[in-house]
């Protein structure tokens, strides 16, 4: 049966000004340029100076490449504000798109409670902590990662047969930007397609929001007591090596705090159009999913801003740049 009109993105859709999508074409595109810099930077770095080779900074230049892949999405998504009417492209557009953001959302996410546990398991076992994580686990961990948040967006609808509906098509498409339902409240008729979402909720944000929340209430509740015990330590090297391994943590909880809270907006706005009849358009979709996608920016700026090493290779590589440059 050939689909209705109406199934298409385009049709009837919201009218989102000129001005305002041009707005949004040059913050999107800065943020493009930005993430794939600053990211960029972040594994070259990793590469370069052995010192950097650590299991924690490998599950992060992981981290930053799955930020790199998100602006596959987002320069879907300018392409299909630039489409504009023409539906059939604007169509293709927007599954793909809706497809790719899916999958490598998954993976941050993913990242971020994994972080979080390495994080844990530095303070919790700080004495047995080079011998628990190891580079070869870390790198394991990152591709049992990555391998889980490929098979979450694409394999296991097919296991669930909900692959091949109209429904699931157009919930794929809801949770983007490019889909347009403001006159016609999201509905879940498939159970298959209902069993997913739930399926969703639960492996992608309750859970890794749960072990974030317990890891780093513990390294909080640690630091609290390791900072009273640098003030009596009369060890100085201890005293450096305490202060070194906390900032170490703040600095990586600073990273996953501000990754979640990007996201928040946009999952604030999907719970809204999914589980209520409030209408959500293109204006509404697009400034949430503007605020997640600064996630892929937040990893290389914060490691600059608070990572010693981190920051030093950086001048290092800049250095080097300028003077090939010259």
């Amino acid at each position: 049966m050939k689909p209705s009109n109406d199934s298409y993105p385009g049709h009837n859709q919201e009218h989102v000004p000129t001005a305002l999508k041009s707005i949004f074409i040059a913050i999107y595109v800065i943020l493009i340029i930005a993430a794939i810099f600053g990211n960029s930077l972040v594994i070259r770095a990793f590469y370069k100076f052995p010192s950097l080779r650590s299991a924690s900074n490998t599950i992060l230049v992981s981290l930053s490449v799955a930020d790199i892949f998100t602006t596959v999405g987002t320069i879907l998504y300018i392409a299909n504000i630039i489409v504009g009417k023409r539906r059939p492209p604007l169509r293709m557009l927007c599954n793909v798109a809706s497809k790719i953001s899916l999958t490598f959302n998954c993976i941050i996410i993913l990242h971020l409670a994994l972080i979080s546990v390495e994080r844990f398991i530095a303070v919790k076992f700080a004495l047995r902590y080079h011998t628990i994580v190891t580079n070869r686990r870390a790198v394991i961990a990152s591709t049992v990662v990555w391998l889980w948040g490929i098979a979450v967006s694409w394999i296991f609808p097919q296991a669930i047969k909900a692959e091949g509906h109209e429904t699931f098509r157009e919930f794929i498409q809801a949770l983007a930007p490019c889909a347009d339902r403001r006159n016609k409240p999201y509905s879940l008729p498939s159970a298959s397609v209902r069993g997913y979402l739930i399926f969703l909720v639960i492996s992608l944000l309750v859970v890794p929001i749960v072990i974030i929340l317990v890891s780093y209430s513990y390294i909080f509740t640690i630091s609290c007591r390791q900072r009273r015990q640098i003030l009596e330590e009369d060890n100085v090297h201890r005293k450096l090596d305490m202060k070194r391994e906390m900032k170490g943590a703040r600095t990586v909880a600073i990273v996953v705090g501000i990754c979640l809270v990007s996201f928040v907006p946009l999952l604030v706005v999907l719970c809204l159009r999914f589980l209520t009849s409030t209408s959500i358009g293109r204006k509404q979709m697009y400034p949430v999913y503007l605020v997640a996608s600064l996630n892929a920016c937040w990893n290389p700026l914060i490691y600059c801003w608070r990572n010693e090493n981190f920051r030093k290779s950086f001048k290092k590589l800049m250095k080097c740049n300028s003077s090939a440059g010259d």
